[in-house]
């Protein structure tokens, strides 16, 4: 099972806001073994956003995208959502009421682009939104799981960790493993002319990702035995430059060295 995420803002394109949501996303995908395999970061425009549903529909098993379900006009994503899964609007008026009481609850007039966002796709699911006015949409069948959430971090975050992903690990899907091997005090093309002779098959997936503390090797495979044996090869002949494994940062490494003997700064 893979997946594609789709990023919706101008924002995003100019610069303005660091794409952190597809990140945290991709690692939360990670955890249950489903690999991202396309990310596409598209302009508040319905047709680009349309096409980047299809794009992704046709190469990956689950799609997430997140950003323009708001109430001002530059939000299109329910537009292009609805076009791609052939579906139209209707008044949910149960949300609607839900959606004046959250306004009054907290003293502030709710206003007719508010209304819009009450108007929901008729085929499909939504997703509840705690936090926010902008619901979640769901659109599942024999191709795809596509979920669709708000651009704001905690609200999509919310989503996720209530309803996308408890759903995602009730799915049948390949075991993927995966580790990380931290090193620091070894350039990487040293690195890579110590290790390159054991990188001969493709049953583990190997990246060097070099960075201003060091070089991460990432392992990723859905053999387990495999990944195992190549890790162990790493530590062989790279112990002396390890720090940490996965995500552990060389200053948490540090602090729980102090710590296993004693010593403090």
């Amino acid at each position: 099972m893979n997946a594609g995420i789709i990023s919706v803002g101008n924002e995003l394109l100019m610069g303005f806001t660091l794409d952190s949501n597809s990140t945290w996303i991709a690692r939360k995908l990670l955890d249950l073994g489903i690999k991202v395999d396309l990310k596409l970061t598209i302009a508040d425009n319905e047709g680009e956003i349309l096409e980047a549903f299809k794009t992704l529909s046709s190469r990956c098993d689950v799609i997430l995208c997140t950003g323009g379900l708001g109430p001002t006009s530059d939000d299109v994503t329910k537009s292009a959502y609805c076009d791609f899964i052939q579906a139209g609007l209707e008044l949910n008026e149960d949300y609607l009421e839900e959606l004046k009481k959250k306004f009054e609850d907290r003293q502030l007039v709710m206003s007719d682009s508010n209304r819009e966002q009450a108007m929901v796709p008729d085929k499909g699911e939504t997703i509840p939104n705690s936090l926010g006015s902008a619901l979640g949409l769901k659109y599942v069948d024999e191709e795809n799981h596509i979920y669709v959430m708000p651009g704001v971090p905690s609200e999509m975050k919310r989503m996720m960790d209530e309803t996308v992903l408890p759903e995602l690990e009730q799915l049948p899907r390949d075991e993927l493993h995966v580790t990380t091997i931290r090193l620091t005090g070894i350039m990487e093309s040293a690195l890579y002319d110590q290790v390159k002779d054991l990188l001969n098959d493709n049953i583990v997936k190997v990246a060097f990702l070099p960075g201003f503390l060091g070089v991460d090797v990432r392992l990723m495979s859905r053999d387990k035995d495999s990944l195992l044996e190549l890790s162990g090869q790493f530590f062989d002949r790279l112990g002396n430059y390890v720090y940490a494994e996965d995500w552990e940062t060389l200053e948490d490494a540090v602090g729980r060295l102090l710590i296993e003997r004693g010593l403090t700064l």
